[in-house]
C-alpha cells in the first residue's frame, strides 16, 4: 500500500548516502589511522559501497519497469526523485557530522578525516541493533579520535550531540503532534481540561500545601548545615559581610514562616496565598544572598510558579488567624525545627560552645550563623502561638444585625422555599458568600454546627457556601451537621462534601395547580368547618401590629394548654418583629380571634406555607384543617403553585433490614409515634 512504499522510500533514502560517504572515505583513504584498511581492501570495497548509491539512481534510468522478486513487486521510483534521495541523504550525513566537528574543540582533525570516522560509528551502530546505536557509535569514535582528543573532551561533544540532532527535533516533533492532535479533538480536549480543572481545584491547595511545608524545610536544613568554603569566598568579593549575615538569619525565619503558611494553603486561604508568594520571593533572594544556594532558590522558585498558576483555587477570605491548626500539623512543625536544631548540632560537634558564638561575624563563623537562625525561628513559632491563644475564643453564633437581615431578604427573593424566613427569628448565625448574595443560616451546639435548609440564594452558589460551612466547621473543630435539605437542591454539593448521609425527614409539599384544590373533597371539608367557625381571614403584614395582643393572648393559651415552651431554631415562635414581618390568617369566633397562623409567601409565587400555628382552649377541633384548607384555596386563587405542609419527622429513613440500625429505629418512631407528637 502506500504506507508501504513510504516507510521503503525513507529507509532507501537514510542508506543511500550513508553508503556513499563511507565508500568514498575508504577508497580515497580519508579515515583515520585507526579504521585505516589495506589499500587493496578498502578501495575495492569503499567503491563497491559507493557503487550501490549511484546504481540506484542509474537504474531508474535504464529500466522502467518494476523490479520483481518472486510474488514482491518494488516500482522503481523516477530518475529526478532517485537524483534527488542521493542529494538529500548525503547532505543529510554531512550536515550531522558537522554539527559534531563544531562541537570538537580544535585539533589536527581534518573534517573529512571525522566524515569517515562518524560514518564508520552510525555503520557499526546500525549493525549492532542497538536503538539509535546508543553507546555503540560513542565509543568507536572515543577510540578512533584518541590520537587527536582525549575521552575526557569527546564524551561532552557527543553528549551535546545527541541532543542537538536528536531529542530537540524529537521534542519538537512531539509538540507539534500533540499540538495537531489536540486541534483535531478540540471538544474532547475541551472536556478533558474541565475534568482536570475540577481535579486541579480540589488536589492543588493539599499539594501545595505539602510543596510549601517541605520548602520551609529545605530551607531550616540548609541553615543548619556549614556553607560551601568557595561560594563564601565569591561572595566576599562582592557583598559586605553584614548582608551575608542577615540572609542567613532571614533565610531561618523564613523557612519557619513557610512552615506555618503551609496549613493556610491547605485551607485555601487568600491571604495564606498572598503572604507565602511573598515569603517565598524573599527566600528565594536571601537563599541566593547568603551562600549563593541555587538549589534552593530553585526548589522555591518552582514552588512559587506552581502557585501562581493555581491563584483561583485560594478563594476563601477568612483571616488567617481564625483557622484551626490540627495536632497533627503542629507536631509536624516542631518535629521539622527540632530535627534542624538536632542536624546543626550534630554538624557543628566538634564546635567548643561559649557565649562568644553568638556575637561572632565571620565569613567561617557557620555555627554562631546557625545559632542565631535557629533562635530567629522559634522565636516566630512562639509569636505565632502567642497570637493563637489570644485571638479568639470559641466560637459561638451570633446574632444576626439589621444589615444582615436585610442581606438574607435580598438573596430569599432570588430563590422560591419559604423556610429561610426563620433566618429573621434572629436565633441563628448567618454565614454569606463573598458578595453576601447567598447565605447558609446555622446554630452552634457544644462541637456541633447545624446549618438549617439548603444554602440560600442563586443555586450556582451552594457548591461554595456548603465548602465554606465546612471548613468554618472545621476551623473551630466542630461537627457539621445539614438540616432539612432538600433531595434535589444541592444534592451533588452535598454528596462531594459529606461521606455520610441518611434521610431523616421529608418535606410535605402541596400542588396547587391545576384544579386540586377545586376538587369536592377540600370543598365540602371547608363548608363543614364553615358551619362550626369563621373562614379564616387573611390580614395584611401592615395589619398585624394592631392585633399583637390578642395574638398574644391566643399564644399563651395555647402554650399553657399543651405544657410546653417556645422551640426556635427550626420552628417559628413568637417575637413580636418576626410575626410583624408576614401576613396573618386568623380565625374568629365572633369578634374573637381563636386561632392563628402567620403566612409566608414565598418569591414569585411559587410557594405558600404557614409556620406558627396556635389555637384557644374551646376552639373547634377542625380549626387547624379550616386555616390549611382555606389557605390553600386562598393560595391557588392568587396562583401559588403549591403549598408546603412543612416537615414530616423521621419520614425519610429506608426501612429495609438491611438499613443501619438508625434508619430502622427512625422508621419505627415514624410509624407508630404519631400520638405522642402534638
Amino acid at each position: 500500500g502506500e504506507l508501504s512504499r513510504i516507510i521503503v522510500a525513507y529507509a532507501t533514502t537514510f542508506w543511500l548516502g550513508l553508503l556513499l560517504l563511507g565508500g568514498l572515505s575508504l577508497a580515497t583513504s580519508r579515515l583515520p589511522d585507526a579504521l585505516a584498511l589495506p589499500r587493496a581492501i578498502g578501495i575495492p570495497l569503499g567503491l563497491t559501497l559507493a557503487g550501490i548509491s549511484v546504481m540506484y539512481v542509474v537504474l531508474p534510468i535504464v529500466r522502467r519497469q518494476p523490479m520483481r522478486f518472486r510474488a514482491l513487486e518494488l516500482p522503481l521510483p523516477g530518475p529526478a526523485v532517485a537524483a534527488a534521495q542521493l542529494v538529500v541523504s548525503t547532505f543529510d550525513w554531512m550536515l550531522a557530522a558537522a554539527v559534531l566537528y563544531v562541537l570538537l574543540p580544535s585539533s589536527g582533525l581534518s573534517f573529512l578525516s571525522l566524515l569517515g570516522a562518524f560514518v564508520v560509528g552510525q555503520l557499526l551502530g546500525l549493525a549492532s541493533h542497538v536503538p539509535g546505536g546508543i553507546g555503540v557509535f560513542e565509543g568507536t569514535l572515543v577510540v578512533v579520535l584518541r590520537p587527536f582528543l582525549d575521552s575526557a573532551t569527546v564524551l561532552p561533544a557527543l553528549l551535546v550531540y545527541r541532543a542537538v540532532y536528536y531529542l530537540t527535533p524529537l521534542t519538537i516533533a512531539l509538540v507539534t503532534l500533540v499540538g495537531d492532535e489536540l486541534h483535531q479533538r478540540r471538544a474532547q480536549a475541551a472536556r478533558m481540561s474541565a475534568l482536570l480543572g475540577r481535579l486541579t481545584d480540589q488536589f492543588t491547595p493539599p499539594l501545595l500545601a505539602l510543596f510549601t511545608f517541605l520548602a520551609g524545610v529545605t530551607l531550616l536544613f540548609s541553615n543548619a548545615t556549614p556553607a560551601a568554603a568557595e561560594r563564601l569566598a565569591l561572595l566576599e568579593r562582592v557583598l559586605p559581610l553584614g548582608i551575608i549575615e542577615a540572609s542567613h538569619f532571614l533565610t531561618s525565619v523564613i523557612g519557619a514562616a513557610l512552615l506555618l503558611l503551609s496549613q493556610g494553603l491547605a485551607r485555601r486561604l487568600d491571604a495564606a496565598y498572598v503572604l507565602t508568594g511573598v515569603v517565598m520571593t524573599l527566600g528565594i533572594g536571601a537563599s541566593l544572598l547568603k551562600g549563593v544556594d541555587y538549589v534552593e532558590a530553585a526548589i522555591l522558585a518552582g514552588v512559587l510558579v506552581i502557585l501562581w498558576r493555581a491563584r483561583p483555587a485560594f478563594d476563601r477570605r477568612a483571616a488567617f488567624f481564625d483557622t484551626r491548626f490540627s495536632f497533627g500539623w503542629m507536631l509536624a512543625v516542631a518535629g521539622a525545627v527540632g530535627a534542624s536544631i538536632w542536624l546543626g548540632g550534630f554538624a557543628y560537634k566538634h564546635v567548643d560552645y561559649s557565649n562568644e558564638l553568638w556575637w561572632q561575624f565571620e565569613l567561617s563563623a557557620d555555627a554562631s550563623r546557625f545559632l542565631r537562625g535557629s533562635v530567629g525561628a522559634a522565636v516566630l513559632l512562639l509569636l505565632f502561638a502567642f497570637a493563637r491563644l489570644l485571638a479568639h475564643a470559641p466560637h459561638e453564633a451570633d446574632e444576626p444585625t439589621d444589615d444582615d437581615l436585610a442581606a438574607a431578604a435580598t438573596a430569599i427573593r432570588a430563590q422560591t422555599a419559604t423556610y429561610p424566613n426563620l433566618v429573621f427569628l434572629r436565633d441563628k448565625a448567618i454565614l454569606f458568600d463573598d458578595d453576601r448574595g447567598a447565605f447558609i443560616m446555622y446554630g452552634v451546639q457544644g462541637r456541633t454546627w447545624v446549618a438549617l435548609g439548603d444554602p440560600v440564594g442563586s443555586p450556582d452558589r451552594a457548591s461554595t457556601l456548603i465548602r465554606l460551612f465546612l471548613e468554618k466547621c472545621d476551623d473551630f473543630g466542630g461537627i457539621p451537621v445539614f438540616y432539612e435539605v432538600g433531595k434535589d437542591r444541592a444534592a451533588a454539593a452535598y454528596r462531594r462534601a459529606a461521606s455520610d448521609a441518611a434521610g431523616c425527614c421529608a418535606q410535605a409539599p402541596r400542588n396547587l395547580q391545576p384544579g386540586t384544590c377545586s376538587s369536592p373533597t377540600p370543598r365540602a371539608l371547608a363548608s363543614t368547618i364553615a358551619d362550626r367557625c369563621q373562614r379564616p381571614a387573611h390580614l395584611d403584614r401592615e395589619q398585624v401590629s394592631g392585633i399583637m395582643t390578642q395574638l398574644r393572648a391566643v399564644s399563651d393559651a395555647w402554650l399553657k394548654e399543651k405544657s410546653t415552651a417556645e422551640k426556635g431554631f427550626s420552628l417559628g415562635f413568637f417575637e413580636t418583629d418576626y410575626l410583624a414581618r408576614f401576613p396573618v390568617a386568623v380565625i374568629e369566633r365572633g369578634s374573637e380571634i381563636v386561632a392563628f397562623a402567620n403566612v409566608w409567601a414565598g418569591p414569585n409565587q411559587v410557594e405558600l406555607s404557614v409556620d406558627l400555628m396556635r389555637y384557644r382552649e374551646g376552639a373547634p377541633k377542625e380549626v387547624m384543617e379550616s386555616l390549611f384548607v382555606n389557605l390553600m384555596v386562598w393560595g391557588k386563587a392568587h396562583g401559588y403553585q403549591r403549598f408546603s405542609l412543612g416537615v414530616a419527622p423521621l419520614s425519610g429513613f429506608e426501612r429495609s433490614p438491611v438499613a443501619p440500625l438508625w434508619s430502622r429505629f427512625g422508621s419505627f418512631l415514624f410509624e407508630h409515634g404519631g400520638a405522642f407528637y402534638n
